[in-house]
């Protein structure tokens, strides 16, 4: 396995000449000898041109580009940021008003309280420690 070569976590390493030449001369043989089953799954599904002529180039230039990384304008980026914790702001300004009070909206706790117990929604789903504010839960509510 490549945690076996590589190892794992802080112990992370570079393996030797030697054994990285095994390990990947057998990742490669392992590959060649997928590659007939798979070139025929791919005919009997009518797929191997899409392979062949889009997903391979394909898979090529986007390895391309993942190495060379994106322009990213800095400043534009920021300014997004700030406009949308802006954004966030209000919407969290609108809640508290509807809830009549201010609350932690990130304390799932805090936030069972509101919806259940003061504005009166039908209670979904319970844990051992209260109302469950999951995602699921929530968009069973909306």
């Amino acid at each position: 396995s490549d945690e076996s070569v590589y190892g794992k976590g802080a112990k992370r390493a570079v393996p030797s000449e030697d054994v990285l030449s095994e390990h990947l001369g057998r990742k490669a043989l392992a590959i060649q000898s997928l590659r007939e089953k798979l070139v025929q799954e791919l005919e009997n599904n009518d797929q191997l041109e899409l392979f062949e002529e889009l997903e391979m180039p394909l898979a090529l230039i986007l390895g391309e580009m993942e190495s060379t990384g994106v322009k990213v304008d800095v400043d534009r980026l920021k300014r997004m940021g700030e406009e949308l914790g802006a954004k966030l702001k209000e919407y969290e300004e609108k809640i508290h008003e509807i809830a009549g009070e201010p609350f932690n909206i990130n304390s799932p706790k805090q936030l069972g309280v509101i919806l259940f117990e003061k504005i009166g929604l039908p209670v979904v789903k319970k844990t051992k420690t209260g109302y469950s504010t999951s995602a699921d839960v929530l968009e069973k509510l909306a």
